[in-house]
This record gives structure tokens, C-alpha cells and sequence, in this order.
């Protein structure tokens, strides 16, 4: 209930003027008024900590309650059930799963199954980013789509991390960091919260996506044709041949890119018959991608008796990116085969075309 306090009190005795009667109630205050004070169609501006529950009321939070997010002081408005952050325009009340429990700080992605509906991220650099949480309430979140807010990093930060960018990543809900624009960035780490190191301060901004222009990248190496290698008679396998290698220097941005490749293998002296498994490109032990094989055709050599086998590959790979320096890859046949006691076997492999391009971000 209100108190009020008169300006001017009254003592037994005392003389009674037209100017003190003004103070009394012009020098007078209210103080400690509350919600049921007011009519029910009226509401208040309260400056302190927004509580839990004040339907209809208005709230500078000017404190740092983790529950709302707030920090440096956001104007609440408490409708449907939840607080709503006055700057509506960006920030939007979405339905998100039923089956998640995201948390204030969660990264949320589209979900086109339902009209406003989000779900928690969980594929790393995912482009269809649409904010993070600010505040939950039963199956619906309060989601800062540009501005100031909390983020939840799948990692411990560190004051080196200020000015990092955001990307969501592969732990649901979670963000990683990233020293440049990537697909997907969606934010900047402002500072770090001094309670917990996952949580970062970050610039919200709309997902960046590749745009549809290539962005070339450069070859070390121009020239793709193997050694010839021999097949052992005694076996009529080799496995796994490297049969071609090549770099691309120096990659510009830490951006997915793809490779376009096609060539042949040929294998001379196959009256025996022969049999070219797969062609796989390789970085280091990892298989990156397999190579479609074409029709394989027959001919004989020009100069030479002996009859051969070509099998054409052609595919187009894409390499997933994370770093800005050299990568090198090999081509490797797989399991050559020839019958046993095929004498001279020989392997040649040309690349008859050999692109990379990788999309810029804009």
C-alpha cells in the first residue's frame, strides 16, 4: 500500500495559514506504491531487478540477473507469460521443440515445420542461425535476433577470445569461436563472463551465407601425371597407389571449398584382364572423397603390341575448411588387379583437369 507523507505537519497550537496548508500538500510525498495501487487498466515503471512474475508491468532491469539475460539494462515488458524486451524489433517470441530445453545463452536455428518455431543448433557453422535465447517460458523463447546478448560456447573462453567471431557448432544449443568471417557467423565476442568462461557477450547479427560467387584458389603444383608404376606379377595387385599428388596454397579464407578433378588411368598389357576398384582423394590417412569411374574402354597403344585399358574418373569434391594454410591431397587407386603372371603390367595415371573454388563470403 502507498504512504503518503505530508508536507507540513501540524503541532498543537500551531497556527494555521493558507501557506502551510499549500505545503502540506504541495511538499508532500508517496512513497512505496505497488501494482494493486493502481487501476486495473494502469500499469508502473519499476527501476531494479525484473522478478519473476509482475503481469502487466513495466521493468528497467538495471541488474545483471542471469534468469533475463540482462546486463547493461533492457526495458521488459511482461505479456503471455514471460517478459518481452521492448525492442521488439529485434528481438521475436518463437515456439521452439517441444522435445529441447534450451537455456538462455542457446543457439537457435529455423525450423520450417512449424509457422515461427526454432530449434536448438547443432551442426557446426549451420547457416539457417536465427539468434539466441534471452528468455524461456514453457515451449516458447524470447530470441535476440541483433543486438546485445548472452552466448553459450561449447568451450572455456579467455580475454584472448574478445573480438572472436561466433559460429554455431556441433553441441546443441552451443557456439564455437572463429578468428575469421566463416559461413554461419552470426555474432562477435563483446567480453567474457567473469563467472562462468562459456558464456560470451557477443554482437547479434543475421547469419552470413556464401554468396554465389567463387572465390579461386590457387595451385603449388600444375603438373598431374604419375610415375609409371609396375604391378607385381606375383600377386597382380597394388592397393592403394598414390598416384597423384597436389597443393593448394595457401587458402584465403577459412571457408568449405570445392575441387573439380577428372582424368584417366590406363594399365597397359591387360590381355589378362584388369580391374581398377575405385579412385578416392585423400588428405593424409582420411578419405576426403571418392571419384566417379566412367566407362572403361580398351585400345591398343600406338608403337606398341600390347593392348590397354582406360578408366576415366570425373567428380567434384567438397573439402570442409577451418584453416587458412597449405593443404596437400593425393589421389589413390584403389586395388589394381591383374591375373597373375600378366608380365610388364604398367599403371599410368593422368589428371586431365584439376579446379578448386571456394565461395566467398559477403
Amino acid at each position: 500500500m502507498a504512504n503518503l507523507n505530508k508536507g507540513t505537519t501540524f503541532v498543537s497550537g500551531g497556527e494555521v495559514t493558507a501557506a502551510k496548508l499549500n505545503d502540506m500538500v504541495d511538499n508532500a510525498t508517496i512513497t512505496d506504491i505497488t501494482a494493486t495501487d493502481l487501476a486495473s487498466n494502469n500499469a508502473m515503471v519499476t527501476i531494479g531487478t525484473a522478478p519473476a512474475n509482475k503481469a502487466g508491468n513495466l521493468y528497467f532491469d538495471n541488474g545483471s540477473n542471469s534468469t533475463f539475460g540482462a546486463k547493461n539494462g533492457e526495458l521488459l515488458v511482461y505479456s503471455g507469460g514471460m517478459f518481452h524486451s521492448a525492442a521488439e524489433n529485434v528481438e521475436t517470441v518463437m515456439t521452439f521443440l517441444s522435445t529441447e530445453s534450451p537455456v538462455v545463452g542457446s543457439v537457435m536455428t529455423l525450423d520450417t515445420t512449424t509457422n515461427d518455431q526454432v530449434k536448438m543448433s547443432s551442426v557446426a557453422n549451420d547457416t539457417s542461425v536465427v539468434g539466441v535465447v534471452a528468455e524461456t517460458s514453457s515451449t516458447k523463447a524470447r530470441v535476440v535476433r541483433t543486438g546485445y546478448a548472452k552466448v553459450k560456447c561449447n568451450a572455456s573462453l579467455t580475454d584472448a577470445n574478445r573480438g572472436n567471431y561466433l559460429v554455431a557448432s556441433a553441441t546443441a544449443g552451443q557456439a564455437t569461436t572463429a578468428s575469421v568471417i566463416e559461413a554461419g557467423t552470426f555474432g562477435r565476442i563483446m567480453s567474457i563472463d567473469i563467472s562462468d568462461d562459456t558464456i560470451a557477450y557477443a554482437m547479434i547479427f543475421p547469419a552470413t551465407q556464401p554468396s554465389g560467387t567463387a572465390y579461386p584458389v590457387s595451385f603449388s603444383n600444375t603438373t598431374h601425371r604419375s610415375s609409371e608404376l609396375s604391378i607385381p606379377s606375383s600377386t597382380g595387385t597394388a592397393s592403394d597407389v598414390t598416384a597423384d599428388s597436389f597443393t593448394i596454397s595457401g587458402v584465403p579464407l577459412a571457408q568449405p571449398f570445392v575441387i573439380d578433378l577428372s582424368g584417366f588411368v590406363e594399365v597397359s598389357d591387360t590381355r589378362s584382364g584388369v580391374d581398377v576398384e575405385n579412385i578416392r582423394l585423400k588428405e593424409g590417412s582420411t578419405t576426403i572423397g571418392t571419384l566417379v569411374p566412367g566407362s572403361v574402354f580398351g585400345f591398343t597403344t600406338t608403337g606398341q603390341p600390347k593392348e590397354s585399358a582406360v578408366y576415366p574418373f570425373s567428380g567434384s569434391i567438397y573439402v570442409d575448411n577451418a584453416v587458412t594454410t597449405d593443404r596437400t591431397f593425393d589421389l589413390v587407386v584403389d586395388e589394381v588387379k591383374v591375373q597373375p603372371g600378366s608380365l610388364g603390367t604398367m599403371l599410368y595415371f593422368f589428371t586431365t583437369n584439376v579446379n578448386a573454388v571456394q565461395w566467398k563470403v559477403v
